[in-house]
């Protein structure tokens, strides 16, 4: 196996590395990041290549985030329907009101990133 400053051929099959730079001001810096974080990316790294790699109005990894958050909130409706049957109706109304809410913040997010978009193009 080659070794680093052996001067030896690398593998063909060895993980391909470079950079990219960006130069930007410090608020769209801070902006971005808080665009990532908002959307739940780890890194600014990581939002800037799922927005590099979007080819439609939502990037990859923000569906699979909707997709699975979507899952949660299906689990928990089943889970609300099992205990309905033992629970009192103010805990159920009360676990439909934060299931409710749930909904209604991933609609939220989902119309504003949908309106963000449209006004990028026009």
């Amino acid at each position: 196996m080659a070794k680093v400053g052996d001067g030896k051929k690398r593998s063909s099959n060895r993980q391909q590395h470079d950079t990219m730079s960006l130069r930007v001001h410090k608020h769209e810096k801070q902006t971005f990041a808080k665009i990532a974080e908002q959307q739940g990316y780890p890194t600014l790294s990581a939002w800037h290549r799922d927005q590099l790699h979007a080819t439609g109005d939502m990037c990859l990894r923000r569906r699979q985030m909707i997709v699975g958050e979507l899952g949660q909130i299906g689990a928990s409706i089943v889970a609300l329907a099992a205990q309905s049957q033992n629970a009192s109706p103010d805990e159920t109304h009360a676990l439909a009101r934060l299931l409710t809410k749930r909904i209604h913040h991933l609609q939220r997010d989902i119309m504003k990133e949908v309106t963000d978009v449209g006004k990028k193009d026009s």
